[in-house]
């Protein structure tokens, strides 16, 4: 069955669920532990949390690691659940949701050390990860040739 040019493939308008959750949760994540230090550190204006990453690396990938895949988890749930890729302007509210969250978890975890403004900046870490992320998972041109072949 030859395909023309004009019509899309079926198989172009899968979504790739597993992907999608695997890769906003291991890219989503490391872009979050990557953002973290450097949004800190700009919004606080104290070169010590740098410090304090570098001296407590190993608690803090764990700890990180772990805040970071729970809130992956859920930004990339809602993001399969409402099929992002497909609709129009889906990076927006990607970043809207992937802030909303990480906001909401700092809140409920850091809310006693730091302030409501630092907590709104850290959130920033969350938006950008999760339209990094997204990115990430797009379907790539050797995926979209080998499904026209």
């Amino acid at each position: 069955m030859q395909i023309s040019s004009t019509q899309p493939s079926n198989s172009l308008n899968i979504y790739p669920e597993k992907k999608v959750h695997r890769t906003f949760i291991l890219s989503g994540t490391l872009f979050q532990l990557i953002l973290f230090p450097l949004i800190a550190i700009l919004f606080t204006f104290d070169e010590s949390i740098g410090l304090l990453v570098i001296l407590f690396f190993p608690i803090y990938i764990i700890g990180g690691g772990l805040l970071g895949m729970s809130m992956m988890s859920i930004i990339s749930a809602w993001h399969v659940s409402k099929k992002r890729f497909i609709k129009k302007g889906w990076w927006i509210q990607t970043f809207l949701v992937g802030y909303i969250v990480t906001t909401v978890f700092y809140l409920l975890f850091l809310s006693s050390i730091a302030g409501i403004p630092y907590l709104l900046g850290i959130g920033l870490t969350g938006g950008i990860s999760a339209v990094l992320a997204g990115m990430s998972a797009l379907p790539t041109l050797e995926e979209y040739a080998e499904n026209l072949d």
